[in-house]
């Protein structure tokens, strides 16, 4: 059973941090604020700094690649997708353009989720809350595309994944 950090506020209201986050009535946050907690379901900095850093000299094959070079040049939304069979090396290759190569100045919303054969890291609810709730970091004002999906379902909407995709579908096309 994990262990919880409490903070209890007013009228008995707690947040919990951890590995599991909720937020109900805490005195002080926003609306917004209350619904972009309930995307942060997991801990997925960790799940990310779990893989090893790069070893010097390795990994910038990928930077000069004329593929790689294409997408990052590109001005249209596209995903970067690495593939290649389990071992060689896509998750340290991720964490260090995470970390370090895909930093710029500003311009581009990283949003990213490791999977692993594991039930925390395994599961399409947890990857589109991940994937949300790093967008919402970076990009505020998107939030409202989520507040009354939110106001409707509560923390139900964690699980609801067809919601979510409506949320991210509703972003993308009237942003």
């Amino acid at each position: 059973m994990p262990k919880y950090n409490t903070v209890v506020g007013h009228d008995n209201a707690s947040l919990h941090l951890g590995d599991v986050y909720h937020v109900h009535n805490v005195i002080g946050l926003t609306k917004e604020q209350m619904c972009h907690q309930t995307f942060k379901t997991r801990p997925y900095e960790k799940y990310k700094n779990r893989n090893p850093l790069r070893v010097d000299g390795t990994c910038h094959w990928v930077l000069t690649h004329p593929q790689f070079q294409q997408w990052r040049q590109s001005k249209h939304d596209n995903i970067l997708w690495v593939s290649a069979d389990p071992g060689c090396g896509k998750s340290v290759l991720a964490r260090s353009l995470i970390d370090c190569d895909l930093q710029d100045d500003g311009q581009t919303t990283l949003c990213y989720f490791f999977f692993k054969d594991n039930e925390e890291q395994n599961n399409l609810a947890t990857a589109t809350c991940t994937l949300l709730h790093q967008l919402y970091d970076q990009q505020p004002c998107l939030i409202r595309h989520a507040i009354s999906r939110w106001e409707k379902n509560g923390d139900k909407l964690q699980q609801e994944t067809e919601e979510m995709w409506r949320i991210s579908t509703t972003i993308r096309s009237r942003s």
